[in-house]
Formats: C-alpha cells, sequence, structure tokens
C-alpha cells in the first residue's frame, strides 16, 4: 500500500486514481488463507459488500487519502469485464486500455506501472 500511496500523490495531478472493490480473493467461506488482515465470507449482498469496501477503506487510510473507491456490483460485472480478480492495475481512458498491470509470481512490479505513468506511450501490455 505505500508504493501505491506514493504513486497517487506523484501523479494526482496527471491522473484520477480509483480503486474497484470487488469480490473477495479468500473469502472464509470459499478460499481463507491464515495471513489475511480482515476474515470476510463472500458477499451476499450489496450492502456486504460495501461495509467490507468501507472497513478496508477505514484499515488503508492512511495510504488511500488519493483514490477515490467504487464497489463492484454484486454479479461482479466490473470484475467480469476486466478480469481483475484478485487484483489489478489498469489505465484507462473514456475509449479504451491503455495499460493493463500482469502479475509474475503472484504479484506486481509497479515499476512498470509508475514508468508507463511516467511516458504514456499508448496502448501496452493488452
Amino acid at each position: 500500500m505505500p508504493e501505491i500511496h506514493r504513486l497517487s500523490i506523484t501523479y494526482k495531478n496527471q491522473y484520477r486514481f480509483i480503486g474497484v472493490y470487488i469480490q473477495e480473493a479468500h473469502a472464509s467461506d470459499e478460499w481463507p488463507i491464515q495471513e489475511a488482515p480482515q476474515s470476510f465470507r463472500q458477499h451476499q449482498s450489496t450492502q456486504e459488500r460495501l461495509e467490507a469496501c468501507r472497513i478496508f477503506v477505514r484499515d488503508y487510510a492512511p495510504f488511500l487519502r488519493d483514490v477515490e473507491f467504487f464497489v463492484d456490483k454484486i454479479d461482479n460485472e466490473f470484475e467480469s469485464a476486466y478480469a481483475s480478480w484478485p487484483f489489478r492495475f489498469w489505465v484507462l481512458n473514456s475509449t479504451q486500455i491503455l495499460f493493463k498491470a500482469m502479475p509474475k509470481q503472484a504479484a506486481y512490479d509497479l515499476r512498470e506501472l509508475e514508468q508507463f505513468l511516467k511516458e504514456p506511450s499508448g496502448i501496452v501490455g493488452v
């Protein structure tokens, strides 16, 4: 989270940083992990997903001051359209995907995202 915070501060005048809270990657009733800082069952309603998002934003508030949050519909419309599970980084404009971070060994090298933010050169990584 500190790296996302640094990027959002550095590039907030050029980009709008948005988080979309999607279905739980490690829901306690589906695929639990011991290391999870919070334990949520898979959301059964939009209200449950909203509450989980509120808790996430509260817990990580120091790192999210410059990030707006939205919640995916309970039918997972955003996740289905953008294949964001369990998480993903995108740069979009109103008509196209400009950058899509691809995980390597279940992690992201945010230097690739920062390189794009510094010098957007068209459609990358799709």
